[in-house]
C-alpha cells in the first residue's frame, strides 16, 4: 500500500532533490475487475457488461475497504445517500497559487462530475495550463489507468495507476471515498479538491485569460471584467447557486437516487426511489419548457450549470433510461420527440463539447449493479457467470444517438 513519506519536501523532492518514483502497490493481475482494454482500444460494440466484476472500495485510515456507503444505503431501504466531497481547496490561496503547468486533474469520461470538469477545461482552453489523465474505468482497487499516471511521482513508472494512490500520499492516514475529479497540486503533492462544482468554478476564475479557447466556443461564453472568456460571470453567480442547486438535487443526483436506489434495495422499489423517478421526470419536462423560451439556462450565454446539466443529459439515451431503469417520462432525449427543446439544447452544446463526450465510456454504468452487490457481499460469482452464458440483452445502439448528437440545433 503506497503512504506519504514523512521525508517528502514541499515541491515532492527527496531530501537530496531528486524526484521520487513510487513503487506500484499492486500486482495488477491481483485486482479484480481490472478494465481489460484501454480506452484506445474501446468501440462502439465495447460492451462492459462482459468485463471482469470488481467490488467497489473506499479508504479508511489509509487502507482500502469494501464501500460502506452501500451497507448504509442498503439500511435506508433504497435512499441513496451520497456523502459531500471531501477536499474542498481553493486557488488562489495562500497554499495553492495560480500556476500554469503546476496542476493536474484526475478525471473519468464514465463520470458525470469529472466530464463536466474535463469539458470546462476543454470550453476555456486550459490544454496547455492545467493537464490530465483519463481513468480507463473501475476496478476492485478503485478507479484504474492502465498506462498509469503522467505526472509525479508515478509518471516514470511502469504499469497501472490507481487513483487511491493520490489520497494516500495526500495524507496516509486518509478516511474518504475514492472519487473523480481530482485536483492534484504538483508542488505540494496534495490534493486540492475533490469538488467537481467547484473544480468547475476554480477553472473558470483562476486561470481566466490564460485559456486559448476556440472561435466556436469563445462566442457561446461571458467575456469577465478583463474581457476574458467565462462560464461563471460574476453578475450572475447568485443565479449560477440558485440554478445549479436546483438542478442537482432533483436531476443530476436525482438519477442516482432513483438507479443506485434501487440496486441497493435488492431491484425492490421503494417510496425513495419512486419519489426520485418522478421528480426526474418532472424537471425534465420543466426544463424543456424552459428551453423551449431561451437559449440557455440563464439566457443567450452559456454558464456552468449548462456544463453539469449537459453531462447528464447526454447519459440519457446512452444509458440512464437503461441502466437505471429510468424508462417513464416522456422517452428519450436525443432519440424521440419527448423532450424536443432539451434535444435542441445539447445538439447546440455538441458542436464545442464533442470531444469530452465519451458516449463509449458511458456504456460503464452497467458494471454498476454487479459492483454494487459485490460490494455488499451478496454477489453469486457462480450464478453471474452462469447468467452470462445464457446471453445479454443487446445494450442500446449508440450509432444513433450520437448522429442525433450531430445533427444541427
Amino acid at each position: 500500500m503506497c503512504q506519504a513519506s514523512s521525508s517528502k519536501s514541499s515541491d515532492g523532492t527527496s531530501p537530496k532533490g531528486k524526484k521520487r518514483t513510487l513503487a506500484a502497490p499492486h500486482i495488477a493481475a491481483d485486482i479484480e475487475g481490472m478494465p481489460p482494454l484501454r480506452r484506445s482500444e474501446w468501440s462502439l460494440d465495447t460492451d462492459p457488461r462482459t468485463w471482469p466484476m470488481f467490488g467497489r472500495v473506499s479508504l479508511e485510515d489509509g487502507v482500502l475497504t469494501p464501500d460502506k456507503l452501500l451497507a448504509k444505503s442498503k439500511k435506508s431501504r433504497g435512499k441513496y445517500l451520497r456523502p459531500p466531497s471531501e477536499y474542498l481547496g481553493k486557488i488562489p490561496s495562500e497554499k495553492y497559487e495560480v500556476e500554469a503547468g503546476r496542476y493536474h486533474l484526475f478525471v473519468s469520461g464514465i463520470c458525470p462530475w469529472a466530464s463536466s470538469v474535463a469539458t470546462a477545461r476543454h470550453l476555456l482552453g486550459l490544454h496547455d495550463v492545467v493537464s490530465m489523465d483519463i481513468a480507463d474505468g473501475q476496478s476492485g482497487a478503485g478507479w484504474t489507468f492502465l498506462d498509469g499516471a503522467s505526472v509525479s511521482p508515478w509518471k516514470d513508472r511502469d504499469g497501472p495507476f490507481w487513483l487511491h494512490e493520490a489520497y494516500q500520499l495526500d495524507n496516509s492516514l486518509v478516511t474518504s471515498r475514492i472519487t473523480v475529479p481530482v485536483l492534484w497540486d504538483n508542488k505540494t503533492q496534495s490534493i486540492v479538491s475533490n469538488d467537481s462544482w467547484t473544480i468547475v468554478k476554480i477553472l473558470s476564475t483562476a486561470f481566466a485569460g490564460m485559456g486559448h479557447p476556440t472561435p466556436e466556443a469563445r462566442a457561446l461564453m461571458s467575456v469577465d471584467e478583463n474581457e476574458h472568456p467565462t462560464i461563471t460571470p460574476a453578475d450572475l453567480e447568485l443565479a449560477m447557486e440558485k440554478s445549479h442547486s436546483d438542478i442537482y438535487g432533483i436531476l443530476l443526483n436525482g438519477v442516482y437516487k432513483a438507479g443506485l436506489g434501487l440496486f441497493m434495495n435488492d431491484n425492490e422499489e421503494s417510496d425513495a426511489v419512486v419519489e426520485a423517478r418522478e421528480g426526474v421526470y418532472n424537471k425534465l419536462s420543466e426544463l424543456d419548457l424552459l428551453l423551449s423560451k431561451q437559449r440557455f439556462l440563464l439566457g443567450d450565454k452559456i454558464t456552468a450549470p449548462d456544463v453539469r446539466l449537459a453531462m447528464t443529459l447526454y447519459r440519457w439515451d446512452a444509458s440512464y433510461r437503461d441502466a437505471f431503469m429510468l424508462k417513464g417520462g416522456r422517452g428519450g432525449i436525443l432519440l424521440g420527440n419527448g423532450y424536443p427543446h432539451l434535444k435542441a439544447f445539447l445538439r447546440d452544446l455538441y458542436v464545442v463539447m464533442e470531444p469530452t463526450i465519451d458516449f463509449v465510456a458511458i456504456r460503464q454504468y452497467y458494471r454498476i449493479p454487479q459492483a454494487i452487490e459485490k460490494a455488499a457481499g451478496s454477489y453469486d460469482d457462480y450464478g453471474a457467470e452462469e447468467k452470462k452464458e445464457e446471453g445479454l440483452p443487446p445494450l442500446c445502439d449508440l450509432h444513433p444517438i450520437m448522429a442525433s448528437a450531430s445533427e444541427p440545433a
